[in-house]
């Protein structure tokens, strides 16, 4: 069972394009990433995809079925959004908004600029050195 946006239910079973990497209890397909979580009192798997302002969930009594269902529901949901003629949500459109101190702005624009790189370009930089410093695990 698929649930989309505006309480719409459909049942899908695509039967290509179904790679999907199982990292870190998440999985991952088309860009988009769903939980993997087990409601007890149910006894069944269930999920809903991340990162978007869209409630897209899935429902499985297997990995398998879960992982099934998660595609559906991703394919669904991009679908249904066509059909509607609204431009679906997607995770990490790669503009952060960032508040810091003025100080601390004027600063880094400054050094940047003598650098020789745009304010985006050195924030990425530091971004990336700290992400290599923090590997995830």
């Amino acid at each position: 069972m698929t649930t989309l946006m505006g309480g719409r239910t459909r049942i899908f079973c695509p039967r290509n394009s179904m790679e999907v990497n199982l990292t870190n209890q998440v999985f991952e397909y088309r860009g988009y990433q769903g939980s993997i979580e087990f409601s007890l009192p149910d006894g069944v798997l269930n999920g809903r995809v991340l990162h978007i302002d869209d409630l897209v969930t899935y429902e499985g009594t297997t990995l398998e079925e879960l992982k099934r269902e998660f595609c559906a529901s991703v394919d669904g949901y991009l679908e249904f959004c066509e059909a509607e003629g609204v431009e679906p949500n997607r995770p990490y459109s790669g503009a952060i908004k960032v508040r810091v101190h003025p100080e601390i702005h004027r600063e880094l624009a400054l050094t940047a600029a003598r650098s020789g790189v745009t304010l985006d370009a050195a924030l990425e930089r530091i971004i990336k050195d700290f992400l290599q410093s923090h590997p995830r695990g």
